[in-house]
């Protein structure tokens, strides 16, 4: 008995590394297809801000349960300066300069957006922020886009909540 017992751990084994396998690779696969949802979705942001301007985009923005507000996703504007243009989530920011912003883990915020954004047309950025269904903080990975409006350069985001 303690020979079979013996022989089918190796089976076991090799069966939990398997599922364990199969399992990371659903999440990295979600975890694709939610980066690949959130391109679109800033793509289509940006878009509307290049054609319509920042101002009446921010309305649109704002709307709860639409497509550019909902759950824990919302797009946000900045200028290159680290001004916020529009934030619905939490609109008391917009008009604040966050250059100097610093997340609980040290990460200037607005800077390393800007950054994303200085030499390519768009970028990602990890970071930490509240993360508004539980208003506490949370890694946050977030694909910004730098967008022509007004005569100005802004940056249009949003971000995926890691935790």
């Amino acid at each position: 008995m303690k020979t079979a017992a013996l022989n089918a751990r190796p089976l076991f084994l090799i069966w939990a590394v398997l599922l364990l396998t199969g399992a990371l690779y659903a999440c990295q696969r979600a975890s694709d297809e939610s980066k690949q949802q959130l391109v679109s979705l800033v793509d289509s942001a940006a878009a509307l801000v290049s054609s319509e301007g920042a101002e009446r985009a921010c309305e649109a923005f704002k709307q709860p349960d639409s497509q550019w507000f909902h759950d824990d996703t919302y797009i946000f504007i900045d200028d290159m300066s680290g001004t916020v243009i529009c934030h619905p989530a939490d609109p008391n920011l917009q008009g604040q300069n966050l250059t100097n912003l610093q997340d609980p883990k040290g990460t200037f915020v607005f800077q390393e957006i800007v950054a994303a954004v200085q030499t390519n047309p768009s970028g990602w950025v990890e970071y930490t922020w509240p993360k508004p269904s539980e208003g506490k903080d949370a890694k946050k990975l977030t694909y910004v886009k730098k967008v022509e409006s007004g005569g100005k350069t802004l940056i249009v985001g949003s971000g995926i909540y890691l935790d």
